[in-house]
């Protein structure tokens, strides 16, 4: 299982392309399905860093919601798999993310 080296409180998400400006659009964000769920520890909720940084990529890259959920969807299940690395789903998202980000590149220059 990956170790989750880097974490991030609701302040630092919300000045992500991902989070949205404000305390509520990031929550609603979160609520929406846009945002994956955060890990509570006590009352303290964090995200690790990685996962908002495939959200972000498929934002910056002009996913659609419907494809965002699914990658959300897809983050938290991966959270819970015991062979994270090894979710052929979750590889081949990161490929579309990757792939998209490539056209985005090409087109603005």
């Amino acid at each position: 299982m990956e170790v989750m080296k880097y974490v991030e409180r609701i302040e630092e998400v919300r000045a992500r392309p991902c989070g949205g400006d404000t305390l509520s659009k990031a929550l609603l964000r979160v609520k929406s399905g846009l945002i994956p769920k955060p890990i509570k520890n006590g009352r303290i909720n964090f995200w690790p860093s990685a996962e908002l940084d495939l959200v972000d990529q498929a934002i910056m890259t002009g996913c659609e919601e419907k494809i965002l959920r699914e990658i959300v969807g897809l983050i938290e299940k991966e959270r819970t798999s015991l062979q994270t690395q090894s979710h052929p789903r979750i590889t081949e998202l990161r490929a579309m993310v990757a792939a998209a980000k490539q056209r985005a590149t090409e087109y603005a220059a």
